[in-house]
């Protein structure tokens, strides 16, 4: 059995905070798991993908989340992520079923575009993290 990962509560954090950063790390790691599994879904008959549908799910916890006003400019990096994963797994999907290699390739620019959005809210998160910190022991 693998050990669940503890995330640690911040001294300044409230829990509406500390639920979104917990939630959005699931997102992020569940994120990592379909793009590593990405070789494997051109093996796959295109009628058994459901690479659509994990990022549809995770698009969809994503936007039901309550945002936290600290997180806003976050949330909308981790958005504009998903939103480019899902619609690199629709382009990916149709590429395989028509035997599109264009349609790969533009896929593959989406899944770029979209984890430089998912470094963005990573970075930013860490530097709100350290700012509040900062302000935490300036007291």
């Amino acid at each position: 059995m693998k050990k669940q990962e503890q995330i640690i509560r911040f001294q300044w954090e409230t829990q509406l905070q500390y639920d979104y950063r917990v939630e959005t790390g699931k997102v992020i790691k569940n994120a990592g798991v379909i793009l590593g599994n990405l070789e494997k879904v051109q093996k796959q008959d295109p009628k058994e993908i459901i690479i659509i549908n994990e990022f549809n799910k995770l698009n969809n916890r994503l936007n039901n989340l309550i945002v936290p006003e600290l997180y806003t400019e976050i949330h909308d990096y981790l958005t504009k992520c998903m939103n480019n994963y899902y619609k690199a797994s629709e382009k990916l999907v149709n590429g395989l079923k028509t035997k599109d290699s264009a349609l790969a390739i533009q896929a593959g620019q989406l899944i770029k575009k979209g984890t430089c959005f998912m470094e963005i809210s990573k970075l930013e998160i860490f530097e709100i993290v350290q700012q509040q910190e900062e302000n935490l022991n300036k007291k």
